[in-house]
């Protein structure tokens, strides 16, 4: 194993003794970032942007878990379509996470707390999203747990675009959070990157406009 960790890391300049980092030269080439996109963007038509060194508007340092219960509260009040599911995401100040907080008393109906039941609820998400009255929003309290729910996310909601043939969308989002490192235990603290990487995307070309970030 330290062989092939050799072959892979290098020590960091002037950082602590033991702390390694991939070999730059490992790295990928920053251009190849859009190989094989087939988007053309087409959903941020009429999206107003604005550049960091260019916004007028006053800036303030904010944490990413307030501004994406925020933002979810914000497009709940706009699109009566959305609704959230997971466990205790209707209690706790906002979930384990604080994703959800303050959307139970704003849209008490639309936030619904689930069992222990990733599997169970995934699927329930899925045939809201296919159905297309709704826009369903799930989170799953640690990335681990999408094993649980792998049949339902990486073989149906994945993949139902392609089996119906492209003629409806599937607006799901879901969201969890990446443990790793925080020492939560064995089956809180994975990071599934790589199996999405090699999963068949399930996402409409134009997605229901804030899908709220996976962390």
């Amino acid at each position: 194993m330290d062989a092939i960790a050799s072959e892979l890391l290098e020590p960091v300049p002037a950082g602590k003794p033991g702390q390694r980092r991939i070999k730059q030269h490992l790295w990928p080439d920053p251009d190849f970032r859009d190989v094989g996109v087939r988007g053309d963007l087409s959903e941020f038509d009429g999206v107003r942007t604005a550049e960091l060194t260019s916004f007028p508007g006053e800036l303030e340092e904010r944490t990413f878990i307030d501004v994406v219960a925020e933002v979810m509260g914000r497009r709940m009040a706009e699109d009566e379509r959305i609704v959230v599911l997971g466990e205790d995401v209707h209690r706790l100040k906002g979930g384990t996470n604080g994703a959800t907080r303050g959307l139970a008393e704003a849209f008490p109906d639309r936030v619904l707390g689930t069992p222990i039941s990733e599997n169970a609820f995934a699927g329930l998400a899925g045939g809201i999203a296919i159905e297309g009255r709704y826009r369903p929003v799930v989170e799953f309290m640690y990335a681990d747990f999408m094993w649980v729910a792998a049949d339902q996310l990486f073989n149906q909601i994945g993949k139902a675009r392609h089996m119906f043939g492209g003629s409806g969308d599937v607006p799901l989002v879901l969201r969890t959070k990446v443990a790793m490192g925080t020492g939560y235990g064995s089956q809180h603290s994975m990071d599934p990157a790589g199996i999405f990487a090699t999963a068949p995307a399930g996402a409409s070309p134009h997605p229901p406009r804030p899908s709220t970030t996976s962390a």
